[in-house]
């Protein structure tokens, strides 16, 4: 008997646990939410043997995205104020299903999720509403040492998140279709949250992906952030994986 391999789904299922952890670290789920009638999605952190953070992400298991509805939806995951369950500065986390996509057209029309990590607490960022007054508060000047390389601003803040700020050089913005993208969110000339966007198209094609992170040379939150963030699927658990990883600590010297 003659028993076949496929290659492409080991070499998946090798890339992944590579990218994401070693077996002497541990993975503990943080929040978890049912997705249609079979589908769940949950948060997660990963720490090392030694109980340092290296990575904070989010997984979405392939019946799920058979299950997405038609209307645009947002999950909240909570993030319990003590190790592990929270790493610094991160406080929540949202994940926004965009099936018709969202402004700048035509840029990001294209059916998305926003995974937005924010450093905000979930009644702060509910509060928010880039109106009147708040507008203001929403756009204020931000310091040049908070902003990453090639970031520009968009026009206007959005209402229960804050001003995005765009990698002016990633491929989008320069001619190539949007598949995965990382944008930074600011309110109150702090940041306020960091944003892997990811097509649907993009993940169904079940990559084994990571990308470098552009980090400002200064920061508004004492903590952990990512040198890359991935993009990955495991073809054993059936699970999409979008995450910040490498995290290194920072100390803010404002």
């Amino acid at each position: 008997m003659q028993i076949g391999v496929n290659w492409k789904n080991l070499l998946g299922i090798l890339v992944f646990v590579a990218s994401q952890h070693t077996m002497a670290d541990r993975k503990v789920i943080t929040d978890r939410k049912p997705v249609g009638k079979h589908g769940w999605i949950y948060s997660w952190n990963i720490y090392s043997d030694q109980g340092v953070p290296k990575a904070i992400g989010v997984s979405i298991n392939g019946k799920a995205l058979k299950e997405l509805s038609h209307d645009d939806e947002m999950q909240i995951f909570v993030l319990q104020p003590k190790p592990p369950y929270m790493i610094e500065p991160y406080k929540h986390i949202t994940v926004d299903w965009n099936p018709h996509g969202h402004e700048p057209m035509p840029i990001y029309t294209l059916p998305h999720f926003d995974f937005h990590f924010f450093f905000l607490s979930s009644a702060e960022r509910e509060a928010i509403t880039c109106q009147g007054a708040d507008a203001l508060v929403c756009t204020k000047a931000i310091g040049s040492s908070l902003i990453p390389a090639d970031y520009a601003p968009t026009p206007e803040g959005v209402p229960k998140m804050g001003w995005h700020w765009v990698d002016t050089k990633s491929p989008e913005f320069n001619g190539q279709k949007f598949t995965a993208t990382f944008i930074y969110g600011f309110y109150n000339a702090q940041t306020a949250f960091l944003e892997p966007m990811v097509t649907l198209e993009y993940l169904k094609s079940k990559p084994q992906a990571e990308f470098p992170v552009k980090l400002a040379s200064n920061i508004s939150h004492s903590g952990m952030y990512p040198k890359k963030y991935t993009v990955n699927y495991n073809y054993v658990e059936d699970t999409y994986n979008v995450a910040l990883a490498d995290l290194i600590s920072r100390t803010s010297s404002r």
